[in-house]
């Protein structure tokens, strides 16, 4: 998206050709591991090639992996011809249709579930790439100014974008009167995570819009806001390896409870229905969780230390965590 700006409305920004080409690899790199899990169990009662033919052949995941490498080749051959940004766009909409395309949410949904995943992807990938460039690939901050003012509302909507799709993806997976009840399940558990780590994420970008627009750029700030969306990535990814809980008790006896749950919950019983009950532990677990919010803003203004910094952002979201485990029954 960054090549359709301006020279004049954007900052310097210097990616290496090296870390292109990179990121391009990873993506086929990264994508394989539901693929060989599945060749792997495949291939217990059959030989190990004919498994991978099965796979790539006769399995949605196994055509979209294909096709993600396909798209992988056509990527590296663009950028060895310098190709024009237009093909540029064209294969990053390839890759997130392709992505959308393999998704829980369009397997379960159809076309709707398709729609949802991809435009939730989209948004994210508009709003993450430029964010990221200016956060870590920087080299000055010329045109700063004029950047802020077509960036920030064009974030806005990104997110608010991101948020209707990303309720609505939820909704295929989780029903909202199940919601409290799935934290007991291994992707409830990190699906509560995920969405903890959105709220350090919403303060870095609010503090980040106020400090730019009269400080100029702040780079601690803006790699803090990079670092909190990479998390929120990563637990995504990992939530995409685990059953959802369309059935509350039915996963519950398949998968069990997630980890911690029981030491911090106590033991589960079925049916399960979650219930809130205070508790000291809970409640000190919870304070000591606000404690950190309001302390990493103190940290931002009087130390340049990212390190306590982001001490005190994970030490939030984990002590929240604790703290409404703490408060509920199974």
């Amino acid at each position: 998206m960054f090549q359709f700006v301006p020279e004049a409305r954007k900052p310097v920004t210097r990616v290496s050709d090296k870390a292109v080409v990179f990121a391009v690899l990873s993506m086929p790199l990264l994508t394989a591991a539901p693929i060989m899990q599945l060749v792997l169990f495949l291939a217990d009662s059959r030989p190990f090639m004919t498994a991978v033919a099965e796979v790539l052949t006769g399995f949605r995941s196994g055509n979209v992996y294909m096709a993600g490498v396909a798209i992988t080749l056509l990527w590296l051959i663009a950028l060895r011809l310098k190709a024009h940004r237009a093909i540029f766009t064209m294969l990053l909409v390839m890759t997130i249709v392709n992505i959308g395309y393999g998704s829980h949410a369009a397997s379960i949904d159809g076309l709707t579930g398709f729609l949802s995943h991809t435009i939730h992807l989209l948004a994210l990938s508009l709003w993450a790439g430029v964010l990221l460039q200016v956060a870590w690939f920087r080299g000055t901050a010329d045109h700063w100014e004029r950047f802020t003012k077509w960036f920030t509302p064009f974030a806005m909507a990104m997110v608010a974008i991101l948020l209707i799709s990303g309720v609505l993806v939820m909704l295929l997976f989780v029903k909202p009167a199940d919601y409290v009840d799935s934290w007991i399940l291994p992707y409830g558990q990190l699906l509560l995570l995920k969405h903890l780590s959105i709220i350090p994420l919403f303060a870095a970008a609010w503090i980040n819009k106020r400090r730019s627009s009269k400080l100029g750029p702040d780079d601690k700030w803006l790699k803090i806001e990079s670092i909190a969306l990479l998390t929120v990535f990563f637990l995504t990814a990992f939530m995409s390896k685990l059953a959802p809980p369309h059935d509350i008790n039915q996963t519950f006896r398949r998968e069990g409870t997630a980890p911690f749950s029981e030491w911090l919950s106590g033991a589960s019983y079925l049916p399960i229905r979650a219930q809130f009950t205070l508790s000291i532990e809970g409640l000190l677990m919870v304070a000591i969780s606000l404690c950190c919010f309001f302390l990493a803003f103190f940290s931002a203004r009087q130390s340049r230390l990212m390190w306590l910094l982001l001490l005190l952002i994970t030490g939030f979201v984990l002590f929240i965590y604790a703290g409404l485990m703490m408060n509920l029954r199974f």
